[in-house]
């Protein structure tokens, strides 16, 4: 999964590069924050949701796993390397 989730990241990137550099700075630097702040949003009520809910090991290993990707992206995006 994390491999997958990766490529896609790295593609979504690419995608980003490129809007930045067709659009100003001022209306690339909103577009991720909002960006930023919906992941955020789903992140916090997706971990409220786990303190409350009991599955099986797999489905809460995969919850996890997600939410560390969610994490992770939350980080790339607030620290993007090519702006």
């Amino acid at each position: 999964m994390h491999g997958i989730w990766l490529r896609e990241q790295h593609e979504e990137d690419e995608v980003r590069r490129q809007h930045i550099s067709q659009t100003n700075h001022t209306t690339a630097v909103e577009s991720l924050c909002s960006e930023v702040a919906a992941m955020l949003e789903e992140w916090q009520s997706l971990t409220r949701f786990l303190e409350c809910y009991s599955a099986g090991a797999r489905e809460m290993t995969m919850a996890h796993m997600y939410l560390q990707w969610q994490a992770r992206r939350i980080y790339h995006l607030y620290h993007l390397d090519f702006m």
